[in-house]
């Protein structure tokens, strides 16, 4: 096993900014034997990447980025995370009150000649028994899989998970699954899940619905458009608290108030997801929610913006930091 940033023992307040982590590769086999602990936060508080690019990375059974069990309050917003092997971000173990905000993610276990990495598609975002987390505003293009929360045998519930105003695109496999695929029957180890405010874009499918404790999952508001299906649901698992989500070309998903309008991006191939002016589109109704848009995108054109600074990292997206951080790495 190979050990690249490790932040453990209790570290607190440290921010790595501004960074390039590139070009580290484990080239061992893979069969089990190799791992690359790449980024890996353990025992520890209150810890920020900000603005890094980490690319060309290979850590075999590993992922580029871990929030690990003993990890609290971890932020990852505005890095730029490309062409990995396998998993981006794993918040792993019950790892809880993290962050992962405004990042770019394209390439993740697909290669640019579109083949993917040990024949594992892999997540870019991926919630394996992690809880009290916000995944918001990430663009996602490319990867095996866009986002996951669940949890894999042995790993503590994944709940208290707020998935919103991300958009994926172009993946290999799903945009989005809720739910475990470790059981056919049993949905006990995921559940308070919210995912609301995300535009689905020409993925195989949009969002693929697994076991999980039904009554407290919600996905509303959403954008499912040009995915070669947008529902996906072979156990007839009962999806969860579902409702106004624009369905567009891939069929229609559950749901009372369900849009099934041509959303008219701008131009989604160059990942412009603003909306033409002549876009009309209704608003879901007030509710408890702080989210009561279609998606993001439509937020946007609705009210007069955009979602371009989604990835250009603007100071108005930035929230300000506290300056009692007690350590700073910076290039």
């Amino acid at each position: 096993m190979q050990q690249g940033v490790r932040i453990d023992n209790g570290s607190n307040f440290v921010e790595f900014n501004y960074n390039k982590f590139l070009n580290n590769k484990n080239l061992g086999p893979w069969n089990g034997c190799c791992a690359f602990l790449h980024i890996r936060v353990w025992t520890a508080s209150n810890i920020l990447f900000h603005g890094n690019e980490i690319g060309n990375v290979v850590t075999n059974y590993s992922e580029a980025m871990t929030a690990e069990t003993g990890s609290t309050g971890f932020t990852a917003e505005y890095n730029w995370i490309h062409d990995t092997d396998a998993l981006a971000i794993d918040l792993h173990g019950g790892a809880n009150n993290y962050t992962v905000r405004g990042n770019k993610l394209e390439y993740i276990s697909i290669r640019r000649d579109g083949t993917v990495w040990y024949g594992n598609p892999a997540s870019a975002i991926y919630n394996d028994g992690g809880n009290t987390g916000v995944m918001e505003r990430n663009f996602i293009d490319h990867a095996g899989v866009g986002m996951q929360a669940m949890s894999e045998p042995g790993m503590p519930a994944a709940h208290d998970v707020t998935i919103r105003n991300n958009i994926v695109q172009n993946s290999n496999q799903h945009g989005i699954v809720l739910g475990t695929w470790y059981s056919n029957t049993d949905g006990s180890s995921v559940y308070n899940i919210n995912v609301y405010n995300n535009t689905f874009y020409k993925n195989p499918n949009g969002i693929v619905v697994r076991p999980m404790v039904s009554a407290t999952v919600g996905w509303e508001n959403n954008i499912f458009a040009n995915n070669g299906t947008n529902y996906v649901n072979t156990l007839n698992w009962n999806p969860g608290n579902t409702n106004y989500n624009l369905y567009f070309g891939g069929g229609v998903g559950p749901g009372i108030n369900v849009l099934t309008l041509d959303p008219l991006f701008n131009n989604a191939p160059a990942g412009d997801f603003t909306l033409l002016l002549s876009t009309r589109v209704t608003p879901a109704p007030r509710r408890t929610s702080p989210v009561r848009w279609t998606s993001l995108a439509i937020r946007a054109s609705l009210e007069g913006g955009s979602t371009s600074g989604l990835m250009r990292c603007s100071n108005a997206l930035r929230p300000k930091r506290s300056a009692s951080r007690k350590v700073i790495l910076a290039r």
